[in-house]
Parts: C-alpha cells; structure tokens; sequence
C-alpha cells in the first residue's frame, strides 16, 4: 500500500504510481494533477487499488482511518475514530 496526503501526491505522480488512476490532492493544486495522466477527483480520500491519496493536511486523519479499515477491518477504524481527540 502507498498513500500520499496534499501535495505529497505530486511524488507519486511523477514516479509514475497514480498514471491513469483517480486520486486527489490540495484543492487549490488539484488540476495539475491531470498533466500526470491522473484522474484528479475532489474528495476527501480518494482510494486505487492499493494507492490511497488525501485532499489536505487535515485529510491525513482520514487516510489513517482508511489505512486501518483496509488492514485491520471497519469495526477497529471505528473504535480508532472513536478515540480520537481534538483540541483548539
């Protein structure tokens, strides 16, 4: 499995990793994605095969819950999500 979150996605697109696949980065760079022959879609977490991409920073939680669903099942990234904590 590979995963990128934001701009990281850039990475994989220029080794060649997300060519012909869906995948999302930084809303703003979104776009760009398509001169890589990458399928730029506007979600949150964008899952292929065994590449996953996040749109953003705050999009990281996200594949981490999404990386813990694919290996440990749905039922642990609830509990996961569960206990995670926020503060400002």
């Amino acid at each position: 499995m590979v995963c990128s979150v934001c701009t990281g996605a850039f990475v994989l697109a220029e080794a060649g990793i997300l060519k012909g696949k869906r995948a999302t980065t930084f809303h703003m760079e979104l776009d760009k994605l398509s001169k890589y022959d990458v399928v730029p879609v506007k979600e949150r977490v964008v899952v292929e095969g065994n590449v996953i991409t996040g749109a953003g920073v705050s999009a990281s939680i996200d594949v981490g819950l999404k990386i813990i669903e694919t290996v440990l099942g749905k039922d642990t990234a609830i509990k996961v999500a569960g206990r995670i904590e926020y503060r400002i």
